[in-house]
């Protein structure tokens, strides 16, 4: 619940080397982390190389690291960087996705495939990659929004694909067009699990879909302005629990936070929307639900909890002033964790506001979102990823 720059409560640190929105994942007792290193201080065009590092999660120790792939900076928003999508994993590897590429690295650090998803996408990029890839059914799913294009607007502006885990073949993919499309989306999808496999939910801005992973194919749409309430540039993602779905966010004052009864386990079920509102809606955090009530944190520090199946509003409080609070919450053992580029703010969880401790940090965090593994809480600053958590402690990962 509460550590300092000073070591205090910390495990082991491990200095980076470049820098990333990337939040760490654990697999195989092993913490993953990607990041961009520059390759040409003081000369232009500017030069990264795009990174995935192995990080033993016992002891900090660097296991391997590998690099994915070398390119002039693309075109990205000021808050992006340009290792920002987090990876993802199972048991044959570790798959990693950088805007133009996507890869395969087996867990002793060889690349096992390696293709080029995007070629355009460094002529075409706004903003830059935000999306992570999920994995789904046999596939690895990427998504990538253009915003209409840098300079000038793209024949299509965005697309989601599925790729064949085993060799990174493209399976399916559907692309949008101008402004025709669910333009201005920075959202990662949604995998819940039914009785006839996974199902993918990915919110968009103005509409949801739910796909087939396995054929791309759309088993239904639902348009957020039927609630009443419309969703423009949505950075955050769906969260789900039990019986609720959500999704919350926007940008420019096209905002909302709706929430739907969902039954995910019924393969052939479509959400039924319960609530909807547009009063401090977060712009860039992903909310939690836990026990059935919901989390929000808006960029300016707001932060409420809500009913999750009636809306009802338990609280509404600002968080200490530790900067923009745009990484996703975390929730578990009865605490809610908000990070901003300054420092974590914990919050007990319930139906009363109480702040249970704010960890300043003097060395400024990334974007990232906090992750727990390994018996680690585990943060990313800008210079270093830290595992918070007593040496011979046990921590329980929800």
């Amino acid at each position: 619940m509460e550590w300092s720059d000073a070591e205090t409560n910390t495990r082991w640190t491990v200095a980076l080397q470049g820098l990333g929105n990337s939040s760490p994942i654990v697999a195989l007792d092993t913490v993953y982390l990607t990041e961009a290193r520059r390759e040409n201080p003081g000369e232009e065009p500017r030069r990264f190389s795009r990174w995935l590092l192995a990080i033993d999660g016992e002891n900090g120790d660097l296991r391997w690291e590998k690099r994915i792939s070398t390119a002039d900076a693309e075109p990205k928003h000021r808050e992006n960087t340009f290792s920002s999508p987090t990876p993802a994993a199972d048991r044959h590897g570790v798959y990693v996705y950088f805007g133009a590429h996507l890869a395969r690295v087996l867990h002793t650090g060889e690349v096992d495939w390696l293709v080029e998803v995007d070629p355009d996408y460094a002529a075409t990029s706004r903003y830059g990659a935000a999306s992570s890839p999920v994995l789904a059914a046999d596939v690895v799913v990427v998504m990538q929004d253009r915003e209409w294009g840098y300079r000038r607007r793209p024949s299509h502006t965005g697309w989601i694909a599925g790729f064949d885990r085993d060799g990174g073949a493209l399976r399916w993919k559907h692309e949008w067009a101008g402004e025709e499309g669910p333009c201005c989306t920075y959202t990662t999808p949604l995998v819940l699990r039914s009785e006839s496999g996974e199902r993918l939910i990915v919110a968009y801005s103005w509409i949801m879909h739910e796909y087939d992973p396995r054929t791309g194919e759309i088993l239904w749409s639902y348009e957020y302005t039927d609630g009443g309430w419309a969703i423009n540039q949505l950075a955050s993602s769906p969260v789900f629990e039990k019986d609720l779905l959500v999704v919350s966010g926007g940008a420019h004052g096209v905002k909302s936070t709706q929430a739907f009864s969902f039954a995910a386990s019924d393969s052939g079920s479509i959400p039924t929307l319960l609530w909807g509102n547009e009063q401090a809606v977060p712009e860039t955090s992903s909310p939690v639900l836990m026990d059935g009530v919901l989390y929000t944190v808006t960029d300016n520090r707001t932060m409420s909890a809500y009913d999750g199946h009636t809306g009802h509003l338990y609280w509404r409080q600002r968080l200490p002033p530790n900067g923009k609070y745009q990484a996703s919450l975390l929730g578990g053992a009865g605490r809610i964790y908000a990070a901003a580029t300054d420092g974590v703010a914990v919050v007990e969880a319930g139906r009363e506001f109480k702040l249970l401790a704010n960890n300043v940090s003097d060395g400024g965090l990334t974007n990232a979102s906090l992750a727990v593994g390994a018996d680690c809480l585990l943060l990313r600053t800008l210079t270093a990823l830290r595992c918070i958590g007593r040496s011979g402690s046990t921590v329980e990962s929800g």
